[in-house]
């Protein structure tokens, strides 16, 4: 019955062309379809309807529905955002974001390290789950001498455009989480330039992996694990100190019971409070340590 259906005609009034149930069929659905945008657009929720990978924002960073009331933020970490995922080496960032419409990007995984260089010294910052990245604007400072980004392992970001900025027509407290976030970030950056003040490399080295692990680290039975790999350069850049230095205070934080190599990073033994107490010291012999 549903063939015979199917093969029946229906002619227009007016003499238009016939159409067979079927064709309806057809019609409807486009019909349904273009609903279903119609109300994607009014809520902001992106569905995966294109084949392109995306993620959820509660997937993305559940902290920036905070101060949203509970129902609201239940629907709001619906909203879905498209990701890009990035490949090891040298990235102009802020190209990515343009390319694609997006004022800013979510670290779903990886590592990115922001390089600023001022004459022939360079400072390192790590963006990793969690952080935000802006798009901006504003020029660079002329102290600046070159500014960049390399992903150090494959790397997801979800972007914040369009979808976002419908989620926040909708909910405006997002723009308050979203505020929130950066502020964490920039509290981040501020104690990284704290740290740097620190006189002794050793105690420099240790409070930047335990501030790392306060954002990417796993409590461990045998204690904290921070999983970043990172060469003696790196983190001497992290901390401003050359990277002969950073490999003589390893081994004084290795041989005095702060921290241990591992094969995903580094297990930081004991706790943040210590920071400062006196360790045991094991310099190589004829060598001085340099505090710098």
């Amino acid at each position: 019955m549903i063939a015979e259906a199917n093969q029946k005609r229906w002619t227009l009034p007016g003499g238009g062309a016939d159409i067979t149930p079927e064709h309806v069929r057809r019609q409807f659905e486009s019909l349904r379809k273009c609903s279903i945008w119609l109300v994607i657009a009014h809520t902001g929720h992106i569905s995966d309807m294109d084949g392109a990978q995306t993620v959820r924002l509660f997937e993305a960073e559940p902290d920036l529905t905070r101060f949203l009331a509970r129902e609201d933020a239940d629907q709001a970490r619906e909203v879905r955002l498209p990701v890009r995922s990035l490949t090891k080496g040298e990235i102009q960032f802020r190209e990515v974001l343009e390319r694609n419409s997006a004022f800013g990007a979510i670290v779903l995984d990886g590592i990115l390290m922001q390089s600023i260089r001022l004459g022939t010294h360079a400072g390192l910052r790590l963006l990793g789950p969690g952080d935000l990245l802006p798009l901006t604007h504003a020029p660079r400072s002329m102290l600046v001498f070159e500014a960049g980004f390399r992903v150090t392992s494959p790397t997801r970001v979800a972007l914040l455009g369009r979808e976002m900025l419908l989620a926040v027509r909708r909910w405006p407290q997002l723009a308050a989480g979203l505020q929130s976030h950066l502020g964490e970030q920039s509290e981040r950056l501020t104690t990284q330039l704290m740290i740097c003040q620190l006189p002794r490399v050793d105690d420099r080295l240790l409070a930047m992996m335990w501030l790392l692990a306060e954002s990417w680290g796993q409590v461990t039975p045998a204690g904290t694990l921070l999983p970043v790999a990172l060469t003696h350069a790196a983190l001497g850049g992290l901390i401003g100190a050359r990277r002969p230095t950073v490999t003589l205070a390893l081994g004084n934080l290795t041989a005095g019971g702060a921290l241990l190599r591992q094969q995903r990073g580094w297990l930081l033994l004991g706790s943040p409070g210590e920071l400062g107490r006196p360790r045991a010291r094991q310099r190589p012999t004829g060598r001085p340590h340099p505090d710098r």
